[in-house]
């Protein structure tokens, strides 16, 4: 096989193993979604960029390694169960689960995502409750910083796009609202 043909990382089910030894580029973000052939992100190997894809691996990110050196057989990424209202619908279809219609409520910055005011409260917004225009979905957490994500409509919350403690891009998407 060409070095830089696609390759898929050995798999357990839970941790995703690096297939080469280089520089680790992920092209995914905490909480994303994986499902059989996605692709993971790259390694950099003597000037030629190998595609890391998942192979059969299903499930939802909960650790993911940083970019930079990665050993052969080394950890890139660590899967967990999917998130309440992902589960239902299974990971194939979760993944490619139109969002036409829907408003996408999303992260203002990086940072990670909180979905209740402290540990063992009630979440600021559950999946099929209404949410009104600047109702609060989740809070963003920047070197000790909260700031609040709300809504941009008033409809009722079809999904999260993370899970709690997650870590986000600036304009990842947090969570999905079915406007009225």
């Amino acid at each position: 096989m060409p070095l830089n043909a696609p390759q898929s990382p050995s798999i357990d089910p839970e941790r995703l193993l690096s297939p080469a030894v280089g520089s680790w580029w992920p092209a995914l973000a905490g909480g994303a979604l994986v499902q059989p052939g996605v692709l993971l992100g790259h390694i950099d190997r003597l000037g030629t960029r190998l595609a890391v894809h998942a192979g059969q691996a299903t499930g939802q990110v909960r650790e993911l390694r940083p970019v930079g050196p990665v050993q052969y057989g080394e950890v890139l990424i660590s899967l967990g169960a999917l998130a309440e209202g992902v589960a239902s619908a299974g990971a194939t279809d979760a993944v490619t689960k139109s969002t036409e219609g829907l408003v996408a409520i999303t992260a203002p910055m990086a940072g990670t995502v909180y979905l209740a005011p402290s540990p063992g409260e009630p979440p600021f917004a559950a999946k099929d409750s209404r949410v009104e225009r600047l109702g609060r979905v989740a809070l963003l957490e920047v070197m000790k910083t909260f700031t609040p994500i709300s809504s941009t409509v008033s409809g009722t919350l079809e999904r999260f796009a993370c899970v709690d403690g997650d870590a986000v891009s600036a304009g990842d998407p947090v969570a999905w609202i079915r406007p009225d």
